[in-house]
């Protein structure tokens, strides 16, 4: 519900200033829609006419062919309008100008006294930033599937720097933030160019045309925000998860309205700590593996094909198995090493024991699985009903091999069993 909350957050903090509106800072959404209810006869028709415009635009220019930069000619466009007509709306107004806007600050230390409550605070910070920019990555690659996946480790290590390099110009601190991400992934950005280009847009802008960008109407930016707002609203995530089993919608619409009602920490909170309460109501076991040689299937017959490491999963696999599966995979890459496989030797999960499934866990097993697989066969055998129905809505092009285990002998038959090596992997792959 990450996505889909901070793309209800975006829509609801752009509207006024689409509007024409100046809300006070700090409203939850619910609160905003109150706001706009009560002035309503504030409204300037004119900065949601070029609010209306600019988002039309984002949606129709890439339609026309997906490498026009529709941003840029959308707010482009706004801006020459609002000009050649006179238009009142409020515009972005004055910027620092120069490399005086640039000030480099030593750092001093602060009184003794002030230290426990800086601590706390700068904790808080931490944890947020941290947390936010986890999240936005984690939901940029549900956004736009690549074979790229994020470091946690470097993420944060990137941010701290960049947050040290701001305070040297007595900056506030930053942290990665969906808004933009999601507008890169709206117009097909591939790399990390458009940070870069971003970047150095920035510096020019203050330094060289500061004058220019402050002429920018701000419901052109708030219309380009609600686009891509717009964008997250994807009900796919809610359809996949009720799939799977109805009581993940719990954490999902949880997470949702508690970022409407609260904000974005608290909305983060109240999901994790629903999702946490589903798991011990069930009394749900840790996630456990355990590597074995040979498959014994449902009728204890073992099969010459899949005698290499069998990793046996039991338990429950959900949000809380993350460092199981972390670990699993970890565990895998080494094997492989040590036994020098190739792309010929498959990778075998054994799921019989596995006691429950939700959409967040197998999510992660899918993505994890196909990422350390590097073009490897995956199967996964003995597969419940449940699972099947999990596997097919976190991983719909069927990368992963499934096998029933109501059907031990559908997963090797006879002439199956008489080859190994890659033989045997390329007639279970074209199964």
């Amino acid at each position: 519900g990450f996505t889909t909350g901070v793309g209800t957050l975006i829509l609801t903090g752009q509207i006024p200033k689409a509007l024409g509106m100046s809300a006070p800072a700090g409203l939850s959404p619910i609160e905003v829609v109150g706001f706009i209810g009560e002035n309503i006869s504030l409204i300037n028709p004119s900065s949601a006419a070029l609010a209306i415009g600019t988002s039309v635009a984002m949606f129709a220019l890439p339609k026309v062919h997906p490498k026009i930069p529709s941003a840029l000619l959308a707010v482009g466009g706004a801006t020459l309008v609002t000009h050649a007509f006179g238009l009142d709306v409020q515009l972005i107004g004055s910027l620092p100008s120069g490399l005086e806007a640039f000030q480099m600050a030593l750092p001093i230390l602060p009184p003794v006294e002030s230290l426990p409550s800086l601590a706390a605070t700068t904790f808080l910070i931490y944890a947020m930033t941290s947390a936010e920019s986890l999240l936005s990555c984690a939901a940029l690659e549900k956004m736009k599937k690549t074979d790229y996946r994020h470091c946690p480790d470097q993420e944060l290590v990137g941010q701290g720097l960049a947050n040290m390099g701001a305070a040297m110009f007595m900056g506030m601190p930053v942290t990665s933030v969906i808004a933009r991400s999601g507008l890169n992934v709206r117009l097909n950005a591939e790399s990390r160019l458009p940070a870069l280009i971003q970047a150095a847009f920035v510096f020019s802008s203050v330094v060289f045309f500061s004058d220019k960008i402050s002429s920018i109407p701000m419901p052109a930016l708030s219309g380009m925000l609600i686009t891509t707002g717009l964008g997250m609203l994807d009900p796919t995530e809610f359809k996949h998860c009720y799939a799977v089993s109805k009581l993940d919608t719990v954490p999902f619409l949880a997470t949702i309205a508690g970022m409407v009602s609260f904000g974005l920490a608290e909305g983060i909170g109240i999901g994790c700590a629903s999702a946490v309460m589903l798991h011990y109501q069930h009394n749900m076991p840790k996630m456990n593996v355990e590597e074995k040689t040979g498959m014994p299937l449902m009728d204890g017959h073992v099969h010459a094909h899949l005698t290499g490491s069998i990793w046996h999963v039991d338990g429950p696999i959900n949000f809380i198995s993350m460092f199981e599966i972390d670990e699993m995979i970890r565990n895998i890459g080494e094997q492989r090493l040590t036994a020098g496989a190739t792309k010929e030797h498959p990778i075998v999960l054994d799921v019989h024991d596995v006691s429950a499934v939700e959409f967040t866990g197998v999510e992660e097993l899918v993505n994890r699985l196909i990422e350390t697989a590097e073009g490897a066969p995956i199967r996964i055998v003995n597969c419940t009903t449940e699972m099947h129905t999990a596997l097919d809505q976190c991983d719909p092009k069927q990368q992963l091999l499934r096998f029933s285990k109501e059907e031990p002998e559908e997963a090797a038959g006879p002439e199956e069993e008489e080859t190994s090596g890659s033989g045997g992997a390329q007639q279970q792959e074209s199964r």
